[in-house]
């Protein structure tokens, strides 16, 4: 592991309960990856491009824009190393599509990169790692579809009380103004609604 042994250490805390269940299985993602560093604003996923990888994040926090037609940007979603870890590009990944989705590192970032040739080789071979991967894709939808619904559904402000009670990591590492234009509100905005929380919970 050498350079890298941190990273794969890391790793496999996140995998301890599977790998006690699969004999061989750690070998097989230590010989089946690929350690990625990247620097603050350094893209890990190009918009236009055929993606079939699947990437872990260990370090670091990464933002994902969609692509319009009319070539704008719109920040949908973050990966953190301690929350929604798994990158990939649903459009290449299962659908054999380029890509309308850019992933770019919003500080100095960690990933390990998995072809998707090797992860459905080690599904193949580890029944424990096909279940985890289904198991870790439904919990991830979900979490997605709650937050994306929250947002829709909620004030601004009674959605970042959502988020501080259930996804702390998104308001308290995201750059606010990452944050606000997510939210689709404006930098500005959001800073009053903060104050107005602090406010709040101060009385």
């Amino acid at each position: 592991m050498n350079n890298d042994s941190w990273v794969y250490a890391r790793l496999k805390s996140k995998l301890r309960d599977l790998l006690k269940r699969s004999d061989g299985l750690w070998e097989e993602m230590m010989q089946y990856s690929e350690v990625i560093e990247l620097k603050r604003g350094d893209t890990l996923i190009n918009h236009s491009e055929l993606n079939k990888c699947i990437y872990v994040v260990v370090k670091g926090i990464f933002e994902c824009t969609l692509k319009t037609e009319q070539n704008t940007h719109n920040l949908v979603w973050f990966f953190f190393d301690n929350a929604f870890s798994v990158i990939l590009s649903m459009d290449s990944y299962c659908k054999d599509h380029k890509t309308k989705y850019e992933v770019i590192a919003l500080e100095p970032s960690v990933v390990i990169k998995f072809e998707i040739e090797q992860i459905e080789h080690i599904k193949n071979s580890y029944k424990a790692f096909d279940e985890f991967q289904k198991n870790e894709i439904i919990d991830w939808f979900f979490n997605y579809f709650e937050i994306r619904n929250n947002l829709l559904a909620l004030s601004p402000i009674a959605f970042l009380d959502y988020l501080e009670t259930n996804y702390p990591s998104i308001p308290n590492r995201i750059p606010s103004h990452k944050l606000a234009h997510f939210m689709g509100i404006t930098p500005e905005w959001l800073s009053k609604l903060k104050k107005r929380r602090q406010l709040q919970f101060a009385g």
